[in-house]
C-alpha cells in the first residue's frame, strides 16, 4: 500500500455567501428580539451565543486528514480517528463521502458512520478512491 494522504478543510461559511449573509442578519436578529422581548441585555447575549454554537459546524471549519492509518477529523480544538478496519461501504454523496460499518445500507448508518464533507477543490471521487483502497471486503 502506498503512504500517501489527503489533507482538507471544509468550511462552509466560506463557500456559501448567500447563507452565511442570511444566517449572519439572524445571528444578529435574534439577540435583538430577545432583547425588546425581555428587556434583558444577559439573556439577549446567551441566545446569541447558543444561537452562533447550535450553527458551529457552518460558521467554524472542519480539517479532514485521510491516510493509511484512517480518517481523522478536526472541529473545535478536537480531533477523532476512525480506523479502516472500521469501515465496510463507502458512498459517494452530493456533498462529500459517507463511510459506513455496514456492508449493506442500515438505518443505523446515520448513528454509526462518518461524513466527510468535500469542498470544491476536493473531489468526493478522489477520496472514495482513496478510501476504498483500504477498505477491506
Amino acid at each position: 500500500m502506498n503512504s500517501k494522504r489527503l489533507d482538507w478543510c471544509f468550511h462552509p461559511c466560506i463557500e456559501n455567501k448567500q447563507v452565511t449573509m442570511l444566517l449572519g442578519a439572524l445571528l444578529l436578529g435574534v439577540p435583538i428580539i430577545i432583547f425588546f422581548s425581555f428587556k434583558d441585555l444577559f439573556l439577549s447575549f446567551m441566545g446569541g451565543v447558543l444561537f452562533f454554537f447550535s450553527l458551529s459546524r457552518f460558521f467554524l471549519p472542519t480539517y479532514y486528514t485521510v491516510d493509511d492509518k484512517g480518517v481523522k477529523i478536526k472541529f473545535l480544538g478536537l480531533e477523532k480517528h476512525f480506523p479502516w478496519e472500521r469501515f465496510a461501504r463507502v458512498d459517494i454523496g452530493k456533498k462529500g463521502v459517507f463511510l459506513s460499518p455496514y456492508f449493506k445500507r442500515c438505518f443505523l448508518d446515520n448513528y454509526r458512520g462518518c461524513e466527510l464533507y468535500c469542498k470544491k477543490g476536493i473531489r468526493p471521487i478522489e477520496v472514495a478512491k482513496f478510501a476504498k483502497e483500504y477498505i477491506k471486503k
